[in-house]
């Protein structure tokens, strides 16, 4: 690390993600251990990633390292309808990302995240959502996502009373946005449409 700085910390972040893909693989194609084992072990790993991070105050650690780790839960997806294992992995990355918006303002791995994270979502409500099956657990954790992303992109700004940007407000209303749509859209079906009036209120 004292020689090979940089090269030093490329290495810890691909070596993280390769811990996140190895993790992931362990439990959905081969099952040694089980879903909370798991989460255990992806949490340790993502704490670890984010102490690395700060330690050695490079960005790419935290890209390569978390944000990598967004690609896994869709590829290896086993079609079992479990949506709470990838969202849940998802989560968990996404507090690792909070962490480092109160400790760092690395605006590049927060906007990768926040892209990522609805994209993937996005996409698994156009392809496979059903809300006689999915609603209750769509609504939370596109809920813990909208939360998780609001406080990234504002803890930083108040609590080292930084004055917001005009591209800090658009993040701000995008995210809330994207929520909205997908939420009212989860709610636009016989199942729960009387609920959506409810929910223009809330937002």
């Amino acid at each position: 690390k004292k020689k090979y700085d940089v090269f030093s910390a490329i290495l810890l972040s691909g070596a993280m993600a390769v811990m996140f893909f190895t993790t992931y693989v362990g439990y959905s194609h081969y099952h040694f251990y089980s879903a909370p084992v798991a989460f255990v072990i992806m949490a340790f790993f993502t704490g670890f990633t984010v102490f690395a991070a700060h330690i050695y105050n490079y960005e790419v650690i935290a890209l390569i390292g978390l944000i990598g780790g967004y690609t896994i839960p869709p590829l290896l997806s086993t079609g079992s309808g479990e949506i709470q294992y990838m969202f849940g992995f998802m989560l968990i990355l996404n507090l690792g990302v909070l962490v480092l918006s109160f400790k760092k303002y690395w605006k590049f791995v927060n906007h990768v995240a926040f892209a990522l994270s609805w994209l993937i979502f996005a996409v698994w409500m156009a392809s496979s959502y059903k809300p006689e099956i999915y609603f209750g657990r769509t609504m939370f954790f596109s809920t813990a996502f909208y939360l998780v992303f609001y406080l990234s992109f504002i803890s930083y700004k108040i609590f080292r009373n930084k004055s917001f940007s005009a591209w800090d407000v658009i993040l701000v209303l995008s995210n809330s946005l994207i929520y909205f749509g997908i939420g009212y859209n989860a709610m636009s079906n016989k199942y729960y449409e009387q609920y959506q009036g409810l929910f223009c209120v809330v937002n």
